[in-house]
């Protein structure tokens, strides 16, 4: 169960994180419509950055440098492809999944903190 929770905390700030990024890019902003003015809001490339620095910092605290590196990674490889999907087929989605993802990060941190 550790393990598992521990995954699905880190892929949800790994898929807040790149999605963010994601959205503050003006390439994808255009895909988007007129939603482009949260990408001119200067602190969603902070906050993508940090997500994902949180998330490392996670991964090595729990598992230790060598697998912690490994499962950081591999979850992120599977947020970004996600995030890669979302944007090409849905990108209006994208914006309502990070936000759900930037939501549900800090709570399934409490949960993983708490059990």
């Amino acid at each position: 169960m550790e393990s598992m929770l521990s995954g699905l905390t880190e892929w949800v700030w790994g898929f807040g994180g790149m999605g963010s990024l994601c959205l503050s890019m003006k390439s994808h902003a255009r895909q988007i419509g007129n939603l482009n003015h949260w990408t001119e809001w200067p602190g969603l490339k902070w906050l993508g950055w940090s997500l994902l620095a949180f998330s490392i910092a996670m991964m090595v605290g729990v598992r230790g440098w060598g697998p912690g590196l490994v499962s950081f990674f591999g979850m992120l490889s599977a947020a970004t492809l996600l995030v890669i999907a979302l944007i090409t087929y849905r990108p209006r989605w994208l914006v309502l999944a990070s936000l759900a993802c930037v939501a549900a990060g800090p709570i399934l941190t409490g949960f993983y903190v708490l059990f």
